[in-house]
């Protein structure tokens, strides 16, 4: 028996753009594009995560503006006290300093006026101690033109009754041996000085300087003539032991002491000659030197200088 076909049912045409919006709206699976569920959980997870770290970072700015603005505020407080204080010893200091100001001036004030009144003292010191050498100087010239005509004898035994009249004898004997004419009458005055150590130096006063002069020079005469027998004792008869004579001129304590200083500045430094003249005493170094007269002590320290 024939057999019947019958023919398959025909698919409906359809259109490319119903296929592509069909295709677009198609929602797959996990399963269909094979990945798998777990997958797509850790994905979440991440962005969760990664929102909450967000959330915490933004939290952790606002702590952290919070306390750098506490920070910053309790340091400005910190600091505007300091500042204040720094302030409070400032004016301390600057209130201080003007005391100290006042002070320095009102010193130097006292100070220039003390300075005025010590130059004004050491100007009347220096006037005084001009005046004074004056005074002394004139004094010394006073003396000295009372003593112009006195020589003294010096190393005379002192006898046991002795009386102006002995020193006479002994005045114009000691004037015969030096070959001086002299008579009594020419001699003012005659005395022995007092002498702890012994007998003390006959201070002869004579009318006129002029034989005092002839004395002192001639018994420098008599000396270099008679160098082995200088003028001594037994050229006056005198009894006892021989002893030397000296003549020399009468110095006054002024005199005395710069003779004195002279004869131990001459032996220090080698001078040869050290004399007196007229109650003046001299010096000099040498042969063919020229002499030095030496009036005060400040001749002596202006000679120590210069060697």
């Amino acid at each position: 028996m024939p057999l019947k076909r019958t023919p398959p049912p025909a698919t409906p045409p359809t259109d490319k753009k119903s296929k592509n919006k069909n295709a677009s709206e198609v929602v797959l699976s996990p399963e269909d594009i094979g990945v798998s569920s777990t997958t797509h959980l850790s994905s979440l997870d991440r962005d969760n995560v990664t929102l909450r770290r967000k959330c915490a970072d933004a939290s952790s700015m606002d702590f952290f503006m919070k306390e750098m603005k506490g920070l910053f505020a309790k340091s400005s407080e910190q600091y505007n006290s300091k500042f204040s204080l720094i302030q409070n010893t400032m004016k301390e200091i600057l209130s201080q300093n003007k005391e100290i100001k006042e002070s320095m001036e009102m010193i130097s004030k006292q100070y220039d006026e003390m300075k005025i009144k010590f130059d004004s003292l050491e100007k009347q010191r220096k006037d005084d101690r001009l005046y004074i050498s004056q005074l002394e100087e004139k004094i010394y010239t006073l003396e000295h033109s009372q003593t112009m005509s006195k020589f003294e004898i010096r190393n005379i035994p002192k006898g046991t009754v002795e009386t102006k009249e002995n020193l006479c004898e002994i005045v114009l004997k000691t004037a015969n041996v030096l070959e001086v004419p002299l008579e009594q009458h020419e001699i003012k005055d005659v005395f022995r000085t007092k002498n702890k150590t012994g007998a003390g130096n006959i201070i002869v006063d004579l009318s006129t300087t002029i034989k005092k002069e002839k004395m002192i020079k001639n018994v420098r005469k008599f000396n270099i003539k008679n160098s082995a027998n200088k003028l001594n004792t037994s050229h006056l008869s005198l009894g006892g032991p021989q002893k030397p004579v000296f003549v020399a001129e009468y110095l006054t304590l002024k005199g005395r002491h710069l003779n004195y200083l002279a004869r131990t500045f001459a032996q220090e430094h080698g001078y040869k000659f050290c004399w007196t003249s007229f109650g003046r005493t001299y010096l000099r170094e040498k042969e063919g030197k020229p002499y030095i007269r030496i009036d005060s002590e400040s001749d002596l320290t202006n000679l120590r200088i210069q060697i």
